[in-house]
């Protein structure tokens, strides 16, 4: 790190300005993908417990493990409960965990985790949400990071500028 340091033609202050944002983004992309696995956890486990399966609590502990996996995550929990409430004719059950999941427990990480995210970086939840869809639509799997990453390096560097030229700026607005 200290060699990348080096190697940025910025001012000391601004260099930990960056790094300071870029280790904030890090922390705060790693609290919103596991706050959202607990949330979508906690909201699968209701669901269950409400359907009347056994070992709800275990099963959603499960499911948190499997939520920050993009894509079939928690699904890889509730699907199969469903199809097993589908064969042991609890039809009624499973139809409602199917509404439940698809309205709920599926939607909770669109909502927690850019909400998670952004508190903690202090960026508005809907722009962490566009950037964290717009991520995954240019880069895959890997723009669930390089999503906030991008967003959050062109604040940094507007910030940084606005730092520099900041008395220039001033006397233009006075104009």
């Amino acid at each position: 790190m200290a060699y990348i340091r080096s190697l940025l033609p910025l001012k000391p202050t601004y260099r930990q300005e960056l790094f300071t944002k870029m280790h904030d983004l890090m922390n705060s992309i790693i609290f919103g993908i596991f706050g959202a696995a607990l949330a979508q956890a906690a909201t699968l486990g209701l669901g269950l417990a409400l359907t009347g399966v056994d070992n709800a609590l275990f099963w959603s502990a499960l499911g948190a493990l499997f939520a920050p996996i993009p894509y079939v995550g928690i699904g890889l929990i509730w699907v199969p409960m469903v199809i097993s409430l589908f064969i042991g004719g609890h039809t009624g059950s499973a139809i409602f965990l199917i509404i439940w999941c698809e309205l709920l427990v599926v939607n909770v990480d669109n909502i927690v985790k850019p909400y998670l995210i952004g508190v903690r970086t202090m960026l508005h939840p809907f722009a962490v949400l566009l950037v964290i869809f717009g991520g995954i639509m240019a880069f895959g799997l890997k723009g669930l990071i390089f999503g906030p990453f991008v967003l959050t390096m062109a604040l940094a560097f507007m910030h940084i500028y606005r730092m520099e030229y900041q008395s220039v700026l001033e006397e233009k607005q006075k104009k």
